[in-house]
């Protein structure tokens, strides 16, 4: 008898491949699991419909870019019966299937699914949400909030890189007070950012850091300039580590993030949060298909 297979997909995602070859999807998909096919219709309903799902099926699928795959961690994790998380990436950056060396190929992803074996990832918790991949705040939120669905079909991750030049003049320094589990970081910054995976808008910015790691890597940014963003995206291309003045990292388990003015929150796509907030590193919150390495 087969185990049962939940699809949740996007059919707004990226360029709507999924769409496109849901057929071939399913029927390869099929070859191992029962499937069953739910499409999102709304904003959240991904998550509800993996809340519901939750202690029905052996694997929940999710389909889609990063803000689905967010969507449906959140449903899963307000269940205490928690089926495995299968990924295939969808959308247009595609940062956690990154992080976890999922194949960006729809098809290949299905042959990665059947054949690998789930890995425990570790969550960060903001209030009673989780992310995934990344928390941030200042400058990221602000490129977030202003890019549209169109663009990212039609440009793909390009389109944030090209959003953050057209916001350099939109976002002045504030203050930042975080606190630690060992210190107190007070500064100014243009940006921070939180991360879990190393995958950022399309690009592997911090190949030594993703999940396994034993605590968030911390980003704060306090200076954008063409130069900075030039200097990062060699950085970027050689695959090497971002290493700038305008630039401060340290590694944290618990924070707590102040600023001056408020700033608006962004996890993994997810919008609407205001600092302060308090943030916990949560190690092998959940099984998802993927690799570590």
């Amino acid at each position: 008898m087969k185990e049962q297979l939940l699809l949740i997909y996007n059919p707004s995602s990226g360029r709507q491949t999924m769409t496109e070859k849901l057929g071939y999807v399913v029927e390869s998909l099929g070859e191992r699991w029962d499937v069953t096919v739910k499409p999102t219709l709304y904003e959240g309903h991904a998550e509800q419909v993996a809340a519901e799902a939750a202690t029905q099926f052996d694997m929940v699928v999710a389909a889609g870019g990063d803000g689905t795959i967010h969507e449906v961690v959140n449903g899963l994790m307000n269940s205490r019966q928690r089926p495995v998380l299968g990924i295939l990436p969808a959308g247009t950056a595609n940062d956690i299937a990154r992080s976890l060396s999922i194949p960006s190929d729809l098809m290949e992803a299905c042959d990665f699914l059947k054949v690998s074996h789930p890995v425990q990832i570790e969550l960060g918790k903001c209030a009673s949400r989780y992310f995934v991949n990344f928390l941030g705040f200042g400058l990221i939120s602000l490129v977030s909030n202003s890019v549209k669905q169109a663009t990212k079909s039609r440009l793909g991750p390009l389109t944030y890189f090209l959003k953050s030049l057209q916001s350099l003049h939109n976002q002045s320094e504030f203050l930042v007070q975080i606190q630690t589990e060992e210190k107190l970081i007070e500064t100014t910054c243009v940006m921070g950012y939180v991360a879990s995976g190393r995958s950022l808008a399309g690009f592997e910015l911090f190949p030594e850091t993703g999940f396994g790691d034993d605590s968030f890597e911390v980003i704060l940014i306090h200076d954008v300039t063409i130069a900075n963003l030039l200097d990062a995206a060699a950085s970027i291309l050689r695959k090497a580590p971002i290493e700038n003045r305008a630039v401060t990292r340290f590694r944290a388990t618990s924070l707590n993030i102040r600023c001056t003015p408020l700033q608006f929150i962004d996890m993994d796509g997810e919008k609407g949060m205001q600092t302060p907030v308090d943030i916990r590193f949560i190690p092998e919150s959940l099984s998802v298909v993927g690799n570590l390495t």
